[in-house]
């Protein structure tokens, strides 16, 4: 079960905000993650790739593609004798927003790394109106389709064993206009995250299956957008002491809006979670989870001729509630508050891209059950290039600096900084006309200082993406 005291609230924040994101695969893994700079595909200033409203998808791009993403990860505990490797992404983020508080005995010890899912993505647009061949009038549409597979292992060298967490999933996004000023759209999705333990003798799976609907209303300068997600979570687990399942509802709203002048982009996203999640153990009831959490995120992007110029400011908030059957007061009950606030310059010289950018993020953990508050604090900064020394060749290099506090000054006396340094480095290629490939390698190490059991810890990571690229040519464009 979860530990409900002052270190355990700051391995969650170290879970949640410590580890930097990467958001588009190849490209911005190897130009120092310059996401608030620049835009590339998976990382537009849009109503889709910014604020996930299913109607924004119709508009996102313009032409039909197929492409092959993922990434790979070894990272390495020195004195724990602890090897994790990571074929894409295993613990996909909707894994974190609505698993019971019962799998957290089991996540607390896997690191949330950041990492690109391996999918193959497929994307097909008609931008007009068409014939088929039987002089039928065939709608502008876009849909979209992400098939995937990725695990993670955790291998202790000392005893020699290992267990694994497999994650196949599946995306399906559609969207069509059904006006010259509105636009419709809806997604399907669901993954299977299943974990079995070394031994044998426990295993958990997790299955949130669901979709959305929205629609968005568009101009020239303003585009805003709806969106309602609906998932069926189910968890169950086995083990030792008896099985345990969960299952219920989830419920998240979505507000958007994309504003764009002459030389601004501006986009705000708020979004709301609401899940319910009933319990049993051996078939009896075991009580409810119920999770409130809310965020409002805001970017403006600013160019005038070669410079650029970000800024971003978020807010987040997540309160987990966990009563037992029967009992009127919670068994856990904890909120996770965090802002975040970063800016960003750079050049852009069409043969050379250069930037930097910065960012401090603050949570506090209020554990309301044991009267228990934990705050934290990170900031980062990067920096990275992008080289284009030939017309189809482009050279990236980075650096990224975290240093993570997570306020543990109560329980120990000495710093108790947790510090990244990560290097990037990378290429993109343009293989013919309508097709890319971009790979990326990060080194990333991790210095524990005196945060407690972590003392002297060396962590070492070796990171590799690949993206690949191919556009679909049609007669309409």
């Amino acid at each position: 079960m979860v530990k409900n005291n002052a270190l355990y609230s700051a391995v969650c924040l170290i879970i949640i905000i410590a580890y930097p994101a990467f958001s588009d695969p190849g490209r911005f893994a190897g130009m120092g993650d310059l996401t608030l700079l620049f835009q590339d595909d998976f990382n537009r200033l849009d109503l889709y790739d910014f604020a996930g409203v299913s109607a924004g998808f119709f508009r996102n791009d313009t032409v039909s593609s197929v492409g092959l993403r993922g990434s790979f990860l070894r990272e390495r505990w020195q004195n724990d004798s602890l090897v994790y490797v990571s074929i894409g992404q295993a613990v996909p983020e909707q894994l974190l927003e609505y698993a019971p508080l019962e799998a957290a005995s089991f996540y607390e010890v896997i690191p949330e790394f950041d990492l690109t899912p391996c999918e193959v993505v497929y994307s097909s647009r008609k931008a007009s109106e068409t014939y088929n061949m039987f002089g039928q009038i065939e709608k502008p549409t876009a849909w979209g389709v992400r098939i995937g597979y990725s695990q993670m292992s955790r291998e202790d060298m000392r005893a020699e064993e290992t267990d694994r967490l497999r994650t196949p999933s599946v995306y399906v996004v559609y969207g069509r206009p059904v006006s010259s000023m509105f636009d419709f759209g809806m997604t399907l999705d669901a993954f299977y995250g299943a974990y079995g333990s070394a031994d044998g003798n426990e295993n958990i799976s997790f299955f949130p299956f669901g979709g959305g609907v929205g629609i968005a209303y568009h101009t020239d300068r303003i585009k805003v957008g709806v969106n309602a997600d609906y998932h069926y979570p189910i968890f169950s687990y086995s083990g030792p002491y008896g099985d345990e399942r969960f299952n219920g509802h989830a419920l998240s709203p979505i507000l958007g809006a994309v504003v764009t002048l002459q030389n601004i982009i501006w986009a705000t996203v708020v979004d709301v979670k609401w899940v319910n999640l009933a319990g049993s153990s051996d078939g009896e009831p075991l009580g409810d989870l119920d999770i409130m959490a809310y965020s409002a995120r805001s970017q403006v992007l600013f160019t005038r001729s070669i410079a650029r110029f970000a800024c971003m400011a978020q807010y987040a908030y997540n309160q987990p509630r966990y009563t037992n059957e029967g009992a009127s007061d919670p068994w856990f009950e904890t909120s996770y508050i965090n802002y975040a606030v970063a800016g960003g310059a750079g050049i852009d010289l069409q043969v050379f891209r250069a930037g930097v950018e910065a960012s401090y993020q603050y949570g506090q953990t209020d554990d309301h059950v044991y009267d228990d508050q934990v705050n934290s604090s990170d900031i980062g900064v990067k920096g990275g290039t992008e080289f284009n020394p030939f017309q189809n060749l482009f050279l990236r290099t980075g650096y990224l600096y975290h240093r993570f506090d997570p306020d543990l000054d109560d329980i120990i006396d000495e710093s108790d900084n947790i510090t990244t340094n990560t290097l990037t480095a990378g290429f993109g290629v343009n293989i013919s006309e309508h097709t890319r490939v971009d790979c990326a390698y990060n080194y990333k190490m991790t210095d524990y200082g005196a945060v407690p059991f972590y003392t002297d810890e060396e962590v070492t990571d070796h990171i590799v993406f690949l993206y690949l690229k191919h556009t679909l040519v049609s007669q309409e464009y």
